[in-house]
Protein backbone atom coordinates (compact mmCIF):
# COMPACT_ATOMS: atom_id res chain seq x y z
CA UNK A 1 0.00 0.00 0.00
CA UNK A 2 2.84 2.41 0.85
CA UNK A 3 4.54 1.69 -2.47
CA UNK A 4 1.27 2.47 -4.29
CA UNK A 5 0.75 5.69 -2.31
CA UNK A 6 4.23 6.93 -3.18
CA UNK A 7 3.81 6.12 -6.87
CA UNK A 8 2.26 9.54 -7.54
CA UNK A 9 3.69 11.40 -4.51
CA UNK A 10 7.08 13.08 -4.34
CA UNK A 11 7.01 12.82 -0.56
CA UNK A 12 4.51 11.30 1.92
CA UNK A 13 2.46 14.52 2.03
CA UNK A 14 2.78 16.76 -1.02
CA UNK A 15 5.90 17.90 -2.84
CA UNK A 16 8.15 18.75 0.12
CA UNK A 17 9.50 16.78 3.12
CA UNK A 18 7.46 16.83 6.34
CA UNK A 19 7.61 15.18 9.77
CA UNK A 20 5.80 12.19 8.26
CA UNK A 21 8.75 11.58 5.93
CA UNK A 22 11.23 11.79 8.82
CA UNK A 23 9.25 9.27 10.91
CA UNK A 24 8.89 6.87 7.98
CA UNK A 25 12.60 7.16 7.12
CA UNK A 26 13.65 6.35 10.72
CA UNK A 27 11.21 3.41 10.83
CA UNK A 28 12.62 2.10 7.56
CA UNK A 29 16.15 2.44 8.92
CA UNK A 30 15.29 0.56 12.15
CA UNK A 31 13.66 -2.22 10.16
CA UNK A 32 16.72 -2.58 7.91
CA UNK A 33 19.03 -2.71 10.95
CA UNK A 34 16.91 -5.27 12.82
CA UNK A 35 16.15 -7.51 9.85
CA UNK A 36 19.01 -6.96 7.40
CA UNK A 37 18.43 -10.13 5.35
CA UNK A 38 14.70 -9.54 4.90
CA UNK A 39 15.27 -5.85 4.14
CA UNK A 40 17.92 -6.60 1.51
CA UNK A 41 15.51 -8.96 -0.24
CA UNK A 42 12.26 -7.00 0.08
CA UNK A 43 12.98 -3.26 0.05
CA UNK A 44 14.70 -2.92 -3.37
CA UNK A 45 11.58 -4.42 -4.99
CA UNK A 46 9.48 -1.48 -3.75
CA UNK A 47 10.47 0.89 -6.55
CA UNK A 48 8.39 3.88 -5.41
CA UNK A 49 9.67 3.53 -1.84
CA UNK A 50 13.22 3.30 -3.24
CA UNK A 51 12.77 6.57 -5.16
CA UNK A 52 11.19 8.30 -2.15
CA UNK A 53 13.91 7.27 0.34
CA UNK A 54 16.64 8.39 -2.07
CA UNK A 55 15.06 11.86 -2.49
CA UNK A 56 14.37 12.22 1.24
CA UNK A 57 17.92 11.15 2.11
CA UNK A 58 19.25 13.79 -0.30
CA UNK A 59 17.02 16.50 1.21
CA UNK A 60 18.01 15.55 4.78
CA UNK A 61 21.71 15.04 3.91
CA UNK A 62 21.63 11.42 5.07
CA UNK A 63 22.68 8.14 3.54
CA UNK A 64 19.87 6.14 1.88
CA UNK A 65 18.70 3.09 3.86
CA UNK A 66 19.24 0.83 0.85
CA UNK A 67 20.52 1.09 -2.69
CA UNK A 68 17.77 1.55 -5.28
CA UNK A 69 17.91 -0.93 -8.16
CA UNK A 70 19.74 0.54 -11.15
CA UNK A 71 17.34 1.11 -14.03
CA UNK A 72 18.13 1.13 -17.74
CA UNK A 73 18.41 4.45 -19.49
CA UNK A 74 15.76 5.38 -22.02
CA UNK A 75 18.18 4.82 -24.91
CA UNK A 76 19.12 1.33 -23.62
CA UNK A 77 15.46 0.44 -23.16
CA UNK A 78 14.60 1.45 -26.72
CA UNK A 79 17.61 -0.39 -28.11
CA UNK A 80 16.44 -3.50 -26.27
CA UNK A 81 13.00 -3.16 -27.90
CA UNK A 82 11.19 -1.97 -24.78
CA UNK A 83 7.86 -0.19 -25.18
CA UNK A 84 8.61 3.51 -24.95
CA UNK A 85 6.01 5.50 -23.15
CA UNK A 86 4.46 4.63 -19.96
CA UNK A 87 1.54 5.44 -17.97
CA UNK A 88 2.33 7.14 -14.69
CA UNK A 89 3.39 10.72 -14.30
CA UNK A 90 6.70 11.10 -12.38
CA UNK A 91 8.66 14.15 -11.34
CA UNK A 92 12.36 14.56 -12.19
CA UNK A 93 7.89 16.44 -10.60
CA UNK A 94 -15.08 15.20 10.85
CA UNK A 95 -16.11 11.63 11.09
CA UNK A 96 -18.44 12.82 13.89
CA UNK A 97 -21.37 15.10 13.10
CA UNK A 98 -21.64 18.76 14.07
CA UNK A 99 -22.28 19.36 17.78
CA UNK A 100 -25.96 19.80 18.71
CA UNK A 101 -26.79 23.23 20.09
CA UNK A 102 -28.92 23.27 23.26
CA UNK A 103 -32.45 24.60 22.86
CA UNK A 104 -31.66 27.57 25.06
CA UNK A 105 -32.85 31.11 24.58
CA UNK A 106 -29.32 32.18 23.65
CA UNK A 107 -28.84 29.55 20.90
CA UNK A 108 -29.96 30.09 17.31
CA UNK A 109 -31.82 26.75 17.27
CA UNK A 110 -33.51 27.52 20.60
CA UNK A 111 -34.62 30.92 19.37
CA UNK A 112 -36.09 29.39 16.21
CA UNK A 113 -38.03 26.77 18.22
CA UNK A 114 -39.40 29.45 20.57
CA UNK A 115 -40.47 31.53 17.59
CA UNK A 116 -42.22 28.55 15.99
CA UNK A 117 -44.08 27.76 19.22
CA UNK A 118 -45.12 31.41 19.56
CA UNK A 119 -46.42 31.42 15.97
CA UNK A 120 -48.45 28.26 16.67
CA UNK A 121 -50.08 29.85 19.72
CA UNK A 122 -50.97 32.94 17.68
CA UNK A 123 -52.14 30.85 14.78
CA UNK A 124 -49.50 32.37 12.60
CA UNK A 125 -48.06 30.66 9.54
CA UNK A 126 -44.56 29.28 9.55
CA UNK A 127 -42.24 31.00 7.18
CA UNK A 128 -40.43 28.80 4.73
CA UNK A 129 -36.67 28.93 5.22
CA UNK A 130 -34.89 30.85 2.49
CA UNK A 131 -33.29 28.59 -0.09
CA UNK A 132 -29.52 28.46 0.20
CA UNK A 133 -27.72 29.90 -2.84
CA UNK A 134 -26.46 27.25 -5.23
CA UNK A 135 -22.79 26.51 -4.68
CA UNK A 136 -20.51 27.11 -7.65
CA UNK A 137 -19.16 23.85 -9.12
CA UNK A 138 -15.67 23.07 -7.86
CA UNK A 139 -12.89 23.37 -10.41
CA UNK A 140 -11.07 20.22 -11.44
CA UNK A 141 -7.70 19.91 -9.65
CA UNK A 142 -5.74 20.15 -12.93
CA UNK A 143 -7.48 23.48 -13.67
CA UNK A 144 -5.72 25.09 -10.67
CA UNK A 145 -2.23 23.75 -11.49
CA UNK A 146 -0.01 26.37 -13.11
CA UNK A 147 1.85 24.38 -15.79
CA UNK A 148 3.97 26.54 -18.07
CA UNK A 149 6.36 26.07 -20.98
CA UNK A 150 9.97 26.47 -19.90
CA UNK A 151 13.46 26.32 -21.39
CA UNK A 152 16.29 24.79 -19.37
CA UNK A 153 19.19 27.20 -19.94
CA UNK A 154 21.73 25.85 -17.45
CA UNK A 155 22.34 22.48 -15.76
CA UNK A 156 24.83 21.50 -13.07
CA UNK A 157 25.41 18.57 -10.73
CA UNK A 158 24.11 18.65 -7.16
CA UNK A 159 27.20 18.76 -4.91
CA UNK A 160 25.84 16.21 -2.41
CA UNK A 161 23.62 13.87 -4.48
CA UNK A 162 24.38 11.72 -7.52
CA UNK A 163 20.65 11.55 -8.38
CA UNK A 164 19.86 15.25 -8.73
CA UNK A 165 20.37 17.77 -11.52
CA UNK A 166 20.18 21.47 -10.61
CA UNK A 167 18.57 23.50 -13.39
CA UNK A 168 18.02 27.16 -14.24
CA UNK A 169 14.76 27.34 -16.23
CA UNK A 170 13.37 30.29 -18.17
CA UNK A 171 9.57 30.28 -17.61
CA UNK A 172 8.98 33.73 -19.07
CA UNK A 173 9.34 35.40 -15.67
CA UNK A 174 11.61 38.22 -14.50
CA UNK A 175 14.42 35.76 -13.77
CA UNK A 176 14.93 32.01 -14.35
CA UNK A 177 13.66 29.52 -11.75
CA UNK A 178 16.00 27.18 -9.92
CA UNK A 179 14.55 23.67 -9.95
CA UNK A 180 16.07 20.34 -8.86
CA UNK A 181 15.14 17.09 -10.64
CA UNK A 182 16.08 13.49 -9.86
CA UNK A 183 17.00 12.72 -13.47
CA UNK A 184 20.79 12.23 -13.42
CA UNK A 185 20.42 8.48 -13.97
CA UNK A 186 18.12 9.07 -16.95
CA UNK A 187 19.53 12.03 -18.91
CA UNK A 188 22.95 13.51 -19.62
CA UNK A 189 23.72 17.15 -18.96
CA UNK A 190 23.42 17.91 -22.69
CA UNK A 191 20.05 16.13 -22.95
CA UNK A 192 18.68 18.32 -20.14
CA UNK A 193 19.16 21.53 -22.14
CA UNK A 194 15.72 21.54 -23.79
CA UNK A 195 12.11 22.81 -23.65
CA UNK A 196 10.05 21.33 -20.79
CA UNK A 197 6.76 21.65 -18.93
CA UNK A 198 7.13 23.14 -15.44
CA UNK A 199 4.70 23.11 -12.49
CA UNK A 200 5.12 26.67 -11.21
CA UNK A 201 2.81 26.90 -8.17
CA UNK A 202 4.25 24.20 -5.93
CA UNK A 203 5.58 25.09 -2.49
CA UNK A 204 9.35 25.59 -2.57
CA UNK A 205 11.29 22.64 -1.11
CA UNK A 206 14.93 22.07 -0.21
CA UNK A 207 16.56 19.01 -1.74
CA UNK A 208 19.96 18.32 -0.25
CA UNK A 209 19.97 21.81 1.22
CA UNK A 210 19.33 23.56 -2.12
CA UNK A 211 15.92 25.24 -2.74
CA UNK A 212 13.79 23.99 -5.63
CA UNK A 213 11.01 26.26 -6.93
CA UNK A 214 8.84 23.96 -9.02
CA UNK A 215 8.87 20.64 -10.82
CA UNK A 216 9.77 19.44 -14.31
CA UNK A 217 7.10 17.07 -15.65
CA UNK A 218 8.12 13.67 -17.03
CA UNK A 219 6.37 10.38 -17.74
CA UNK A 220 7.67 6.98 -16.73
CA UNK A 221 6.75 3.34 -16.38
CA UNK A 222 5.83 1.99 -12.92
CA UNK A 223 9.42 0.92 -12.21
CA UNK A 224 10.85 4.33 -13.23
CA UNK A 225 13.35 2.56 -15.49
CA UNK A 226 12.02 4.37 -18.60
CA UNK A 227 11.55 8.11 -18.40
CA UNK A 228 10.63 10.75 -21.00
CA UNK A 229 9.98 14.49 -20.77
CA UNK A 230 6.42 15.66 -21.38
CA UNK A 231 6.66 17.65 -24.61
CA UNK A 232 5.35 21.24 -24.66
CA UNK A 233 2.67 21.86 -27.30
CA UNK A 234 4.10 22.70 -30.71
CA UNK A 235 4.31 26.44 -31.24
CA UNK A 236 3.81 27.26 -27.54
CA UNK A 237 5.85 30.21 -26.32
CA UNK A 238 8.15 30.24 -23.28
CA UNK A 239 6.08 31.14 -20.22
CA UNK A 240 2.74 30.25 -21.84
CA UNK A 241 0.32 28.37 -19.54
CA UNK A 242 -0.74 24.93 -20.74
CA UNK A 243 -4.45 24.11 -21.15
CA UNK A 244 -6.17 20.72 -21.43
CA UNK A 245 -8.95 19.73 -23.80
CA UNK A 246 -12.32 19.86 -22.06
CA UNK A 247 -10.95 21.71 -19.01
CA UNK A 248 -11.38 25.43 -18.37
CA UNK A 249 -8.36 26.78 -16.53
CA UNK A 250 -9.08 28.46 -13.21
CA UNK A 251 -6.82 31.02 -11.58
CA UNK A 252 -3.67 29.21 -10.40
CA UNK A 253 -4.05 28.04 -6.80
CA UNK A 254 -1.73 29.44 -4.15
CA UNK A 255 1.19 27.28 -3.05
CA UNK A 256 -0.44 26.78 0.36
CA UNK A 257 -3.73 25.61 -1.20
CA UNK A 258 -1.85 23.20 -3.49
CA UNK A 259 -0.08 21.78 -0.42
CA UNK A 260 -3.08 21.58 1.95
CA UNK A 261 -5.59 20.20 -0.56
CA UNK A 262 -3.03 17.90 -2.29
CA UNK A 263 -4.22 19.31 -5.62
CA UNK A 264 -1.14 18.23 -7.55
CA UNK A 265 -1.43 14.63 -6.31
CA UNK A 266 -5.09 14.55 -7.38
CA UNK A 267 -4.27 16.11 -10.75
CA UNK A 268 -1.46 13.59 -11.33
CA UNK A 269 -3.97 10.74 -11.00
CA UNK A 270 -5.77 12.12 -14.04
CA UNK A 271 -2.53 12.35 -16.05
CA UNK A 272 -1.86 8.60 -15.99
Amino acid sequence: ALNDELRTNVFVVGASPTLADAVLFVSLKLYAEKFPDAAATTLPKLTSVARWQSLYAASAKQQPVFAAPAGRSLEESKAAGAVALPAAVAATFGAGGAPTLPAAAGGAKGQQQQKQQKNKKKGGKKKKPAAAPAAAPAAEPIAEIDIRVGQIVKVWEHPDSDKLWCESIDCGEEKPRQILSGLRHNFTQEQMLRRVLVVCNLKAAKLGGIPSHGMVLCASNDEHTEVEFLEPPEGAKIGERVTFAGVTNAAPATTSRIHKKKLFNKAAEGLK
